[in-house]
């Protein structure tokens, strides 16, 4: 489950607070955990395909703290099974939830620990979720960090080879920070590589970082693998890696990460949402055109 750098401003609103492995098996157990989601662009169309689910405990004494406070704790401890087991139904719950919204099919990712990938129960527990819920595999994308490779590198393979051949999309976040080499993303198999948010901040500034970037897209290319950049909070970047080429975006400048009901207005300001029938179902599986009224679509409450 990935730590992403937003998070790290959570230290400075509780710097007293150092929690323990007891209190978020309690907060496991009282639902204290909660979910925050930051929409994706599409570069080709501008629209919002996806979103990535994040996160958050909400204590009930010192507020909302973000996953750079407990996710090393609850990977220690082993409370990062229950915890990415919540997440994981949770995330394809509200996939469906918004579904039957009218809102357009959103590609839901989910961070995966590489606690998680251990074993073999993993790809089991994803197709039990996806059929509990009725989540459409190709709708669901298990994001994978770096230092899963780190691990057994055969095994992960094996196990995402599983998750795969059920339509599950598989990413590798944080690309470009760790250590993953071409000879090893040949091995695996993934479909979207996430460009590592460290570079984002250079691009405006840096002509050697544009060049890496371009060269990952690159490489990619030549791998038939889509390319999300994580960390846009400018236009400059966000111009920069349209010329580049980048498949998908992700960061501040296009959307904070928000809470269920925050993320609902925002797509509506977005026309993310698809034709329902008099029944009350959505009656089309594309994300609508931009170009037609507000008016001819439907949000169920």
């Amino acid at each position: 489950m990935n730590v992403h750098s937003e998070a790290n401003t959570s230290s400075q609103r509780v710097p007293q607070l150092v929690p323990t492995a007891s209190d978020l098996r309690n907060g496991i157990h009282r639902d204290e955990l909660v979910l925050h989601y930051q929409p994706q662009l599409d570069s080709r169309t501008k629209s919002i395909v996806g979103v990535e689910a994040l996160v958050r405990w909400k204590h009930p004494t010192h507020g909302l703290l973000y996953p750079d406070r407990f996710i090393s704790i609850a990977e220690e401890s082993g409370l990062i099974i229950p915890a990415g087991e919540w997440v994981l139904r949770q995330s394809c719950a509200m996939a469906i939830k918004w579904r039957k919204r009218g809102i357009a099919p959103l590609q839901i990712s989910v961070n995966v620990s590489a606690i998680q990938l251990r074993g073999h129960r993993f790809p089991f527990l994803v197709a039990s979720v996806l059929a509990e819920t009725g989540l459409a595999p190709q709708h669901l994308t298990l994001e994978i960090t770096e230092s899963c490779l780190m691990e057994d590198v055969k095994h992960v393979a094996m196990i995402l080879t599983k998750l795969r051949a059920m339509g599950v999309k598989i990413a590798l976040d944080d690309f470009g920070a760790g250590y993953s080499s071409l000879g090893q993303l040949r091995k695996l198999p993934i479909d979207l590589l996430k460009i590592d948010r460290s570079l984002a901040p250079d691009l405006s500034a840096r002509v050697e970082t544009v060049s890496i970037v371009r060269a990952i897209i690159t490489m990619a290319r030549s791998l038939k693998l889509q390319v999300l950049a994580e960390g846009v909070e400018s236009s400059s970047q966000l111009q920069l890696l349209l010329e580049s080429g980048c498949d998908l975006m992700q960061g501040y400048h296009i959307s904070k990460p928000l809470p269920e009901i925050e993320l609902q207005g925002f797509l509506s300001r977005r026309l993310n949402f698809i034709p329902v029938s008099p029944h009350g179902s959505p009656n089309s599986l594309t994300t609508c055109d931009r170009s037609t009224p507000l008016s001819k679509y439907a949000m169920l409450a």
